[in-house]
């Protein structure tokens, strides 16, 4: 078995923007944490509540469309695509490392006094305790394709 590792920071951009940023092939975890999630507690909240309702069976598998990307929620497994930026490619990650992520980012945001850019956050890393998905990057390209034809 094979561990996956995450790795993000808190990176300011200039003038005053910030945000997370991810080591690839997690890219598309920052982008979708700055575009759709943004510095909403409430939305944090959200996306972890459907995930975990998903993975324990009280929901159906399904999508959720934001600002720029989709997300698909199966019961061990997110697949993550923007719908904008062909350069970000989908990738599908563990459920597990889906709501770290959200959990890491809401940290943040809860700590954020609201003007600044936040100092010397903490880093995000993720010791991603399931094997790798049983899907390739292709195939993430391919089922992000087909959930894009449903919206």
């Amino acid at each position: 078995m094979t561990h996956r590792m995450m790795n993000g920071i808190i990176k300011h951009f200039g003038k005053g923007i910030w945000g997370p940023s991810f080591e690839e092939p997690y890219r598309i975890v920052a982008a979708f944490l700055m575009d759709d999630v943004q510095r909403c507690v409430k939305s944090c909240d959200t996306y972890v509540f459907a995930a975990l309702d998903v993975e324990s069976g009280n929901q159906e598998p399904h999508e959720i469309g934001g600002n720029g990307n989709i997300v698909r929620l199966m019961p061990s497994w997110v697949l993550i695509g923007n719908i904008y930026d062909e350069d970000i490619k989908p990738q599908i990650i563990s459920m597990d490392a889906f709501v770290a992520a959200l959990r890491y980012w809401k940290s943040i945001v809860k700590s954020w006094d609201g003007k600044s850019v936040p100092v010397d956050p903490p880093t995000f890393t993720y010791d991603d305790p399931r094997p790798d998905p049983p899907f390739t990057e292709e195939t993430a390209a391919l089922e992000f394709k087909q959930t894009l034809k449903h919206w």
